[in-house]
């Protein structure tokens, strides 16, 4: 019988506890009494794991810590202080330059063995790796790995993307490339320092099965593929780009994690979480029988299989070592989900539809696509981020155009200000026309009395709203003849002149 290498009471540090498996891996281990200390970039954002564990688990003892940054040295040292055990399941999602994305995932694994080397307590380390740190999925093609098999073709590629390479086919080999060479680098690290703990990794296939949360993690990973067939959206698109593969449920996942922490017979061991192969049909049949009275899209015509052979005996023991029983049934891990998919809300469904969420997860370590099917997989997130950075930069120029219009705006506001009249200067103009139109309409021998006036006054007008009109505004209601006239002398550059001016003649009084 095997004894517990990490008993509990233990303490063990979690990074990426907010995600698919580093949620699943703390739940686990609260449920076996062990204490956890969970890393993540923003602890407020992740306050909802303490609320949810704290009233799944009596006495449960979880502590966040954040860890922004998993490149900067030492950033883990602090809190491995004092733990016994240590999983690191973070790992870096996007970026587009080898030379740079790479580096952090291998920084970062690097980072944590160094951490737990620091403290003496640290027994065992796990590292969340990935099938494809071993292989790309080949469907139909008779192959087999080891637990020496490394993704070789994956690191060529990532790291010499070809000039006409498409975007979603360098995305891939970069992720692949950055999970091979960080497990290859982590098992070099420990063979030439040969540290007092156990180091062991996890090489999970497709991950199916319970979202932790789902109110607030939503369908993240490839939780996505399955609730796609369940809903029939974007269902061309999955099931024509992405390939018959391997699954394993999401809670064996968090299982095989744990056992490799606890199982004092795992050691420095790579194990591989496949559970069994599957492909869309499967599914369809499965959710038809589950949900009888539902319609399902038909089934589709490409009956590829995987053939790959894995070595996934060892990964089966220790998962019968922990939970007592092997690998979940793929119609139990679809029922679960399915019972998810009906139950969020619209809002939630929304929290894992990001642009790169259809293709991968790498804080679960699973991604599972073929060159050749995440160009169409990702093709879709391509023209999205196309016509993103197209809207940025007509954002920016909107913002130009406007400084220019607000810039203008000024210049005329100013020049309104200094050369047209002031409102009681307006105001006085318009009851003058008013006052002047009354006397001239009044009778005829009024008319004649306030003919020099009303001469006046009607080449007051000209001028004031010839000039009104140049500067581009109008007065409302004042008189504009249809020919100007000649004043000489007159020279409205300030309107407020006409009213001050000695040559303006006093209006006669009406009898």
């Amino acid at each position: 019988m095997s004894s517990l290498a990490l008993k509990p009471g233990s303490t063990v540090f979690v990074t990426g506890i907010n995600g698919l498996i580093g949620s699943h891996v703390a739940d686990q281990l609260l449920l076996r009494r062990y204490n956890v200390r969970g890393a993540v970039r923003d602890v407020e954002k992740a306050a909802w794991l303490k609320e949810y564990f704290a009233n799944k688990h009596e006495k449960a003892t979880l502590e966040l810590v954040a860890v922004p940054d998993m490149t900067v040295e030492g950033c883990y040292d602090d809190f491995v202080k004092g733990t016994d055990g240590f999983v690191h399941v973070a790992s870096p999602l996007n970026g587009e330059d080898p030379h740079s994305t790479i580096p952090i995932a291998v920084k970062g694994g690097l980072n944590a063995l160094q951490a737990a080397f620091k403290e003496p307590k640290v027994k065992r380390v796990v590292f969340t790796s990935s099938s494809i740190a071993a292989t790309f999925p080949k469907p139909n093609v008779e192959f087999s790995i080891d637990e020496t098999s490394y993704n070789e073709e994956g690191i060529q590629r990532g790291w010499n993307p070809s000039p006409d390479e498409h975007p979603g086919t360098r995305s891939l080999n970069l992720y692949a490339a950055l999970k091979t060479e960080t497990e290859k680098a982590m098992w070099k690290w420990v063979e030439e320092n040969k540290p007092s703990f156990v180091f062991n990794s996890v090489l999970p296939n497709v991950n199916f099965g319970k979202v932790l949360v789902p109110e607030k993690q939503g369908t993240p990973s490839t939780i996505r593929w399955a609730q796609t067939i369940f809903t029939g959206d974007n269902f061309d698109m999955i099931t024509h780009v992405i390939p018959p593969q391997w699954y394993i449920d999401t809670v064996d996942c968090a299982l095989l994690h744990v056992g490799a922490l606890i199982h004092s017979e795992v050691n420095n061991e790579r194990l591989f979480a496949f559970a069994e192969t599957y492909n869309w049909n499967q599914l369809l049949g499965i959710y038809r029988r589950l949900y009888p009275e539902r319609t399902f899209r038909g089934d589709i015509q490409d009956t590829s299989v995987d053939k790959m052979t894995v070595p996934n005996q060892r990964a089966e023991e220790v998962l019968k070592w922990v939970k007592g029983s092997g690998w979940t049934s793929l119609e139990e891990s679809l029922k679960v989900m399915a019972r998810d998919f009906e139950s969020l809300t619209p809002t939630s469904r929304a929290i894992a539809t990001r642009p790169n969420s259809l293709i991968s997860n790498s804080f679960q370590g699973t991604l599972i696509v073929t060159p050749n099917l995440f160009e169409m997989a990702s093709s879709s997130r391509q023209v999205f981020i196309t016509r993103y950075r197209e809207l940025q930069q007509e954002r920016d120029q909107l913002k130009e155009e406007i400084q220019a219009v607000t810039n203008e705006k000024r210049s005329i506001d100013e020049e309104l200000l200094t050369k047209t009249v002031n409102r009681a200067g307006l105001e006085k103009y318009k009851t003058t026309m008013a006052f002047a139109e009354v006397l001239c309409n009044a009778t005829t021998s009024s008319q004649e009395k306030c003919k020099e006036y009303c001469t006046w006054q009607k080449k007051a007008a000209a001028l004031v709203s010839g000039r009104m009109k140049q500067l581009g505004c109008e007065v409302a209601g004042a008189p504009l003849p249809a020919t100007p006239g000649d004043c000489p002398g007159w020279e409205p550059l300030l309107v407020p002149e006409v009213f001050r001016s000695a040559a303006a003649p006093v209006p006669p009084t009406q009898k």
